[in-house]
């Protein structure tokens, strides 16, 4: 097998597809994070909205109780962080396959859904992307060299 027909084998058989879920997979932490500091800073959803609780007060993103509550407890109560205990934040994970990614957490708490306060769909996932595609193409470029050197 002569260069070209090697570097043309290697080239052929890498599956984009099946390294992106790998990847997705192995990067879950830096991905959730992402996902965690915006709530965290900013309280925004996935677009860029401020997250606003299903019974919050005009003007406020809590009702009147849930922001004292926040107050007595030291944590913020001008936005929305969905972060009381951390349970939920814990449980962030990323789920990917062929067709894209997702960030899914467990939102069954012992006094209800987090669901049934505020719309958790879209206060998962990430509004700025750039992070993500600067790291995976950083990656992939270090990835097909390797299959280029063979």
């Amino acid at each position: 097998m002569n260069g070209f027909d090697r570097l043309y084998s290697n080239i052929a058989g890498f599956d984009l597809n099946h390294y992106l879920e790998l990847w997705f997979d192995d990067n879950n932490e830096f991905i959730t994070d992402l996902n965690k500091k915006r709530l965290l800073e900013q309280g925004t959803d996935v677009d860029g909205k401020q997250i606003r609780t299903f019974r919050a007060e005009q003007g406020e993103v809590y009702n009147r109780f849930t922001i004292e509550s926040k107050y007595k407890k030291g944590q913020p109560f001008d936005r929305v962080t969905l972060k009381d205990t951390g349970e939920f934040h814990n449980s962030f994970k990323v789920e990917s396959d062929s067709k894209g990614f997702a960030i899914e957490g467990d939102e069954d708490k012992p006094d209800g859904k987090i669901s049934d306060n505020v719309d958790v769909e879209s206060a998962l996932g990430i509004y700025d992307l750039q992070p993500i595609i600067d790291k995976l193409t950083v990656d992939l470029q270090e990835e097909l060299l390797l299959i280029l050197k063979g």
